[in-house]
């Protein structure tokens, strides 16, 4: 669960150290996919900026299938372009990432988690292990740029029954996260504070065992209005 940067984020992922945009590795393709590469995008950017055309042709007219069968014996990349553009979000990114870099532009490979999930109760995004993601950063006009080339039907596959979190769950996640939170707190507590603490549980259990009684009535069935306001008193 990330802390959200902004309302409308889409991805994140953990930004580590890396090369400034003039390494040479932002510009390296493999030599087999340089003529597939070229024999695809070449006649798509005759006519514009190539970063948005081919971007706009994966999300676009490409198919999101996790399933699909790729050639045997070939690279992934060239598998996905005669297959027309069928497959996961790792082979429209490498295919944008990779045809950009054949026109001088600097792209960065990124993979990492999409952010579709917002407690509202508990202020973070719930991030879960379907939500992992592939895109393509871009260096343009001095600064890395984000472009996602993956058709948003990913986001539909991975969440079938919408982005919007019940308030059940909102709260059970909430309450998660609190439990997670107090344990790592706990785990940075000075020596000092261990006494409260353990008091406060000796109490707790004492409480528990003083009243057993009562508490066990609490959680049995009620037979009758009569015996739930008994216990009630």
């Amino acid at each position: 669960m990330m802390e959200p940067s902004r309302p409308d984020a889409r991805c994140w992922s953990e930004a580590t150290h890396r090369p400034a945009a003039s390494d040479p590795t932002y510009l390296q393709v493999p030599e087999d996919l340089v003529a597939p590469l070229r024999t695809w995008s070449d006649p798509l950017i005759s006519r514009g900026n190539p970063v948005t055309l081919l971007t706009e042709v994966l999300s676009q007219q490409g198919v999101y299938n996790p399933e699909v069968c790729r050639p045997g014996g070939i690279d992934p990349v060239a598998g996905f372009l005669q297959n027309r553009l069928q497959g996961h979000c790792e082979l429209f990114a490498s295919t944008l990432a990779l045809s950009l870099r054949l026109r001088g532009i600097p792209t960065r490979y990124v993979v990492g988690f999409q952010m579709n999930e917002y407690n509202a109760l508990a202020r973070h995004y719930l991030i879960r292990e379907r939500d992992a993601h592939a895109w393509v950063e871009v260096y343009l006009n001095g600064q890395w740029q984000t472009f996602d080339p993956t058709p948003a039907s990913q986001t539909e596959a991975a969440h079938p029954e919408g982005n919007q979190l019940e308030f059940s769950d909102q709260l059970a996640d909430w309450a998660r996260s609190a439990w997670a939170a107090f344990l790592s707190r706990l785990r940075r507590t000075t020596l000092a504070a261990w006494p409260l603490i353990s008091g406060f549980a000796a109490t707790l259990i004492w409480f528990g065992w003083r009243f057993r009684n009562r508490l066990s009535g609490w959680f049995s069935p009620v037979a009758s209005p009569d015996e739930l306001g008994q216990l009630l008193l």
